[in-house]
């Protein structure tokens, strides 16, 4: 678990640039994302289950965005 709080943590990053410098700030962040996910499973099963299909959306989306720009972008003469 805390392996994937610190790969959240440097994901953010990427957002919150400031994170990267501030070790501080970064462990407070993996922490709390931690404590998130405590609270979700506290809440119960069902928050879980929602909270995993917000994530996974959020996954698949972005892929069906590129995978459907491809598709608009195709052009067959590239390959003849």
């Amino acid at each position: 678990m805390a392996a994937l709080a610190v790969a959240f943590v440097g994901y953010l990053t990427a957002f919150l640039p400031h994170l990267a410098s501030a070790r501080a700030l970064a462990a407070a962040a993996a922490i709390a994302a931690v404590w998130v996910l405590v609270g979700v499973n506290v809440v119960g099963v069902r928050a879980a289950g929602w909270v995993q299909v917000v994530t996974t959306l959020l996954k698949l989306l972005p892929l069906a965005l590129v995978g459907v720009a491809g598709m608009m972008s195709f052009d067959a003469s590239h390959f003849t």
